[in-house]
């Protein structure tokens, strides 16, 4: 029996990848503890191979299996920023909200608020619909499409959000049934 090779920095990093979907840079750096340059060698070759593809999303540069879609990117990136990813949940249990709305809820400004949501409209996440002088926002994806995805892939997440998903998960069930 031969002795197993050790795994290399490159199959570290694209492991780490396959299983955090969406990771930033330094989510990589800190969670494999290797060096700045090892990790940006290691990232270069495997998009050069094409095995993952990167997509910045703001001012952070996300990393995917080659095999993610498009859409599935876009969400996953949005869900590892807490701010984007607060409002998206809002949006998803509280269809045609307002900028207002979205502010208190997130506890920042109007323009703040505003700035996230046209980011997650450009972005194909959340619609709007103009009703009188308001902006009424709607989100895509379905609360169980979010919880999905962030047990999935976001577990850190998943676990600080598990409480309040399956509160955001009756509701949703209650107001279907009631169609």
């Amino acid at each position: 029996m031969s002795p197993s090779k050790p795994e290399s920095t490159k199959d570290k990093v694209y492991e780490f990848i396959v299983r955090h979907p969406g990771s930033y840079f330094r989510e990589v750096l800190r969670s494999l503890g290797m060096g700045t340059g090892n990790l940006q060698y290691a990232l270069e070759v495997l998009e050069r191979e094409g095995r993952i593809t990167a997509i910045r999303v703001g001012s952070y540069k996300h990393f995917y299996p080659s095999d993610v879609g498009e859409e599935k990117k876009n969400i996953l990136g949005i869900l590892s920023q807490e701010s984007p990813r607060e409002i998206l949940l809002f949006l998803s249990r509280k269809p045609g909200a307002c900028q207002t709305d979205v502010a208190r809820e997130i506890k920042c400004s109007s323009p703040t608020a505003r700035w996230y949501l046209v980011r997650l409209e450009s972005l194909g996440l959340i619609w709007s619909r103009r009703r009188g002088a308001e902006i009424k926002y709607y989100a895509n994806t379905s609360v169980p499409e979010l919880a999905s995805l962030l047990k999935a892939y976001r577990p850190a997440v998943w676990s600080r959000y598990a409480d309040r998903m399956a509160d955001l998960m009756r509701s949703f069930d209650e107001s279907t049934s009631d169609d």
